[in-house]
């Protein structure tokens, strides 16, 4: 699966839910953005699930150089792939990210089997 989303911007895992008085609940934003990556994901992927160990590629680009962690983008991205490129997010066994700065919100992700080395 190689698919690049561009334009689209992300939300990491701590925008992801709001805790109201009694209860959580995910901001409309993130639920569109959520809706957004999974039909570009379904639209993308020309195949059946993986099977086994995956190797997930994320490379990032934001739009200015504020700080922020890449790491709390992974979240949101793999549980958007469930279902679609695998059946669960703990297949994933590699793991690669870039960050990246350019003029526009860009993803590209990158999933496939991964073999194990030896």
């Amino acid at each position: 699966m190689h698919v690049v989303i561009k334009g689209l911007k992300l939300y990491n895992k701590k925008n992801r839910m709001v805790y109201g008085k009694k209860r959580a609940f995910k901001p409309a934003e993130v639920r569109g953005y959520e809706t957004d990556l999974r039909d570009e994901g379904n639209t993308q992927w020309r195949g059946a699930m993986l099977e086994g160990p995956v190797k997930l590629v994320l490379n990032i680009t934001f739009p200015d150089k504020r700080r922020r962690d890449v790491h709390n983008y992974v979240d949101v991205i793999a549980d958007v792939l469930q279902d679609i490129v695998y059946a669960d997010d703990s297949q994933i066994h590699k793991l690669e990210m870039t960050k990246r700065f350019g003029k526009d919100w860009e993803l590209e992700i990158i999933c496939e089997a991964y073999q194990e080395p030896i």
